[in-house]
C-alpha cells in the first residue's frame, strides 16, 4: 500500500479535533474535498469543514475495511460511526461509505460516497416516518 494510503488511513481512524493540525501530512495545499453534502477547495477550507463537523458530534470514528490502492488513487470502503446529540436520540450511528482518492506526494482529490438520507434524516423523528413512507410507496 502506498505511503500517502496508510497515513490517510490511520488518520481517519483516529480523527479528532486535536487531530486536525495534522490534515497537512496527508492533504496538499489545493485539495479538494466532496461528499453529499459539500464539494470544498484547500487545506483551510477543508479543516474548517471538518472542524464544523468535529465539534458538533459526541465522537467520530472511522472503520476502514478494505482498500484497493493502484498507481495514483485509492478506492476505500469504512464505516463511519458517531453520535450527535439531536440525531437519533444521542445513540451511535454506523454509516458505510467509500472514498474515491487520488494523490501524488499528497492526496489533492478526495469524494466520499454514504447515504445522506440514512444519516440524517432517516433519523430525525417526523422526517424519517416520511422517509419510511416514501420508500414505502417506490417499493410497491
Amino acid at each position: 500500500m502506498n505511503k500517502i494510503i496508510e497515513e490517510f488511513c490511520e488518520y481517519y481512524e483516529q480523527l479528532s479535533l486535536d487531530s486536525l493540525s495534522e490534515l497537512d501530512r496527508i492533504y496538499s495545499e489545493s485539495a479538494v474535498f466532496e461528499d453529499p453534502v459539500d464539494r470544498i477547495q484547500g487545506l483551510d477550507e477543508i479543516r474548517s469543514y471538518f472542524n464544523g463537523m468535529l465539534e458538533n458530534v459526541t465522537y467520530c470514528q472511522f472503520d476502514i475495511e478494505e482498500v484497493l490502492d493502484t498507481d495514483n488513487q485509492a478506492f476505500l470502503t469504512w464505516n463511519m460511526k458517531f453520535s450527535h446529540p439531536k440525531l437519533n436520540r444521542g445513540r451511535e450511528t454506523i454509516v458505510p461509505g467509500t472514498s474515491h482518492i487520488k494523490f501524488d506526494k499528497a492526496i489533492y482529490y478526495q469524494r466520499d460516497y454514504y447515504d445522506l438520507g440514512g444519516m440524517i434524516y432517516e433519523k430525525i423523528p417526523v422526517l424519517s416516518f416520511i422517509v419510511r413512507k416514501i420508500k414505502k410507496r417506490m417499493a410497491s
